[in-house]
């Protein structure tokens, strides 16, 4: 499974159980946190190899490709930011 689609299955399952996570467990927040943090990481890895590739490759499709992988990887950090941080992290 590629680092979007599961970026895509996290965002998704977290809009499906906001209400349930607002004011649930910390251990649930910590878990979401570093689910999510990991697969904004992953994000950000894949656009800086799609960067890489369109700086040694130059061309309208490369840069395509890097700028979508670094749109997934801008959303990811939009969502982390979005969640409450876990309580070791604040």
């Amino acid at each position: 499974m590629s680092p979007e689609q599961i970026l895509d299955q996290l965002v998704e399952r977290q809009r499906a159980r906001n209400a349930e996570f607002e004011l649930g467990d910390d251990r649930v927040q910590d878990w979401l946190f570093d689910e999510l943090a990991d697969a904004w990481r992953a994000a950000q890895a894949e656009a800086t190899q799609a960067y890489e590739h369109w700086r040694a490759t130059p061309g309208a499709d490369a840069y395509a490709v890097y700028r979508a992988a670094q749109d997934r990887a801008d959303q990811a950090q939009t969502t982390v930011a979005d969640r409450k941080p876990p309580p070791a992290l604040r």
